[in-house]
């Protein structure tokens, strides 16, 4: 009784800890959205939540920890999003169909574009010569570029794509497709279409690399 009751509480800890750490999160892209990231400092993360510097500190040494931790959430995300494809999609072609539509609808993959993409935006330059954040995030592309080319090489086993089409560059105009109808919700969320036109957008796109 007394290992299960242990047991329990650890768990118990940990899901309370991640849940500290995502309302930090919420409250520090609140405060960058607003103030930018340059200009918000822990102490003003803080303040928002009505904790100590000192609470913060316990969870994210600084920002750029809190930057880390915002693609670790992300990278997640996306990984969920390729099992989900595994298990729905009947097809090669489907799971292409299917990944490139949920990525530029998913409400939580969205969110997770938004927070990177301003983030990176007011960070640029010092982000630009951090290691850190450029090894992180070459890891994270290329690891779905390789998930991307996986479906197209199926894909073209199959015999739904054409056998013409090079995966390498098929996985690149995907991505960047992705980017921009993401770009266009973002900037523009009041006047994008493609949240209720996705699935005739992806077709349209689609049709240059099916057989």
């Amino acid at each position: 009784m007394y290992v299960k009751y242990w047991g329990e509480g650890v768990r118990r800890t940990k899901e309370e800890a991640e849940e500290t750490k995502q309302k930090i999160l919420d409250a520090a892209v609140e405060l960058f959205e607003t103030r930018g990231y340059d200009a918000t400092r822990i102490e003003d993360i803080a303040e928002k939540m009505g904790m100590t510097r000192g609470a913060v500190y316990w969870h994210f040494k600084n920002k750029d920890e809190l930057f880390i931790y915002i693609l670790e959430i992300f990278e997640r995300r996306l990984d969920l999003l390729l099992e989900e494809s595994k298990t729905i999609a009947s097809s090669p072609l489907e799971r292409l169909r299917w990944l490139i539509i949920n990525m530029i609808t998913r409400s939580d993959i969205l969110v997770g574009f938004r927070q990177i993409r301003m983030i990176a935006i007011s960070e640029f330059g010092k982000m630009g010569k951090s290691e850190i954040f450029q090894k992180r995030g070459q890891k994270i592309v290329a690891k779905y570029m390789s998930s991307l080319e996986g479906v197209i090489e199926e894909g073209i086993n199959a015999g739904e794509l054409r056998n013409g089409v090079d995966s390498e560059n098929a996985a690149l105009m995907i991505a960047l497709f992705v980017t921009g109808a993401v770009g266009v919700h973002i900037n523009r969320p009041k006047f994008s279409s493609i949240q209720w036109n996705a699935p005739h957008i992806v077709d349209l796109f689609l049709t240059g690399i099916k057989s």
